[in-house]
């Protein structure tokens, strides 16, 4: 799950790609925050079984076909500060 830091740069087009998926015009309708937010219980939920069943997150993404580089990468992109402008 992204951060609101991390979806801002694409948050327009999350948004616009919800409202047309779901046909709804209002973003401020109580279906559409339903929809376009996750409970914390859902989201520990997920983790626990993302754990129990795969071991955790970089095996997960490891069986996605992501290599050891690719998971040191992605760490090390979600990680930095934000507004440094490397493009990467």
């Amino acid at each position: 799950m992204l951060s609101r830091v991390g979806i801002e740069p694409s948050r327009d087009l999350l948004t616009q790609a919800l409202k047309e998926g779901y046909q709804v015009e209002e973003t401020d309708s109580p279906g559409f925050l339903n929809v376009s937010s996750i409970r914390p219980s859902f989201w520990s939920a997920f983790q626990e079984g993302l754990q129990e069943k795969y071991g955790g997150w970089d095996q997960y993404i490891r069986l996605l076909g992501f290599s050891d580089d690719d998971v040191v990468r992605m760490k090390a992109n979600l990680t930095k500060e934000t507004g440094s402008g490397s493009g990467k």
